[in-house]
């Protein structure tokens, strides 16, 4: 009877923690779509300036802001306002336990007013509790 006992316990604990696993990933997953969400959300209304608050340090180290907001600029005046963008995958692509980083990649399709549609990819840093986009991809 104790060894069953043992067992079933064990077999809990097993189960408390993949559903734990599960959980956390899922609220990651929710994180980055609102930022992104957020991202775009700024990027439609040509609030580019609103945009820095989501970029990581060391993005804006590689590029400056006046270079990305030129880029957008120049995507919209190309493609008109963003009518959808749909998620199309998301992963963790690296995780650093000791440094608690971990880093995302999220794929979206995007469509536009003007009838075109783009693949745009982000790269999400997650240090700490602190989400940030470290890399975009909408060329």
């Amino acid at each position: 009877m104790k060894k069953v006992f043992i067992g079933l316990l064990l077999g809990l604990v097993v189960i408390a923690c993949d559903t734990t696993k599960k959980s956390k990933e899922l609220g990651d997953e929710n994180a980055g779509k609102t930022l992104i969400g957020w991202y775009y959300y700024y990027v439609n209304e040509g609030s580019y300036d609103q945009l820095e608050q989501y970029l990581d340090a060391e993005y804006l180290k590689k590029e400056s802001k006046e270079q990305l907001f030129s880029k957008l600029k120049q995507k919209a005046e190309s493609h008109g306002k963003i009518r959808e963008f749909l998620l199309k995958d998301w992963k963790v692509v690296e995780k650093d336990k000791k440094a608690k980083i971990t880093e995302y990649e999220f794929r979206y399709d995007v469509k536009y007013e003007g009838g075109k549609s783009d693949v745009e990819d982000f790269t999400l840093i997650k240090r700490g509790n602190d989400l940030k986009i470290s890399e975009l991809d909408f060329d």
